[in-house]
This record gives structure tokens, sequence and C-alpha cells, in this order.
């Protein structure tokens, strides 16, 4: 999702990100943690059922917002059952 689509989104919502969004690099994993078991901690993630490219991504809560469905199609993954939503941040 481009930067600035994501950027007007938020603020045109008033997406608080002190309650259950906020931006994380995901790293591809390596020989001490693998990206699963890094998802699994981070987010305490029972299971993330696919890869998710490495990069910068703004991951919000699904009860954060009301307003989720609007974008929640440009998604990357979702992690939880729909709990938790990334989108990959593009310049």
């Amino acid at each position: 999702m481009k930067a600035k689509e994501l950027l007007n989104w938020i603020v045109k919502n008033q997406i608080d990100t002190a309650t259950g969004a906020d931006i994380i690099e995901i790293p591809e994993g390596d020989d001490i943690q693998s990206q699963k078991e890094f998802l699994e901690v981070f987010f305490g993630a029972k299971r993330v059922n696919r890869h998710i490219p490495a990069g910068d991504y703004f991951y919000i809560w699904s009860d954060v917002s009301e307003k989720l469905l609007e974008i929640a199609d440009k998604s990357e993954m979702i992690l939880n059952d729909g709990e938790i939503y990334l989108f990959r941040i593009e310049d």
C-alpha cells in the first residue's frame, strides 16, 4: 500500500496508534529465529500461515477501527484468525 494512501486513511479515520496500531520491520529470519517465530513472539500469534515478504509494515488490530474494512483487502497478511492486519508500506 502506498504510504500516502495509508497515511490519509489513518488521519481521516483518526486512528489512535497508542491503542493497537504501529509500524514494524518484518525480517526474513535468521539462524537464531525464523520469521514465523519472530511473528509468533511479537504478536503472540497462535499461527502464521504463510511467509510474509520482509519489509516495513503498518499493523493494526481489527478491534481498533470499524473503518478497517475499507482497506482490509490491501493487507498482506491476517494473523490469529483476522485479528491483526499487516499493510506493507511502499514508497
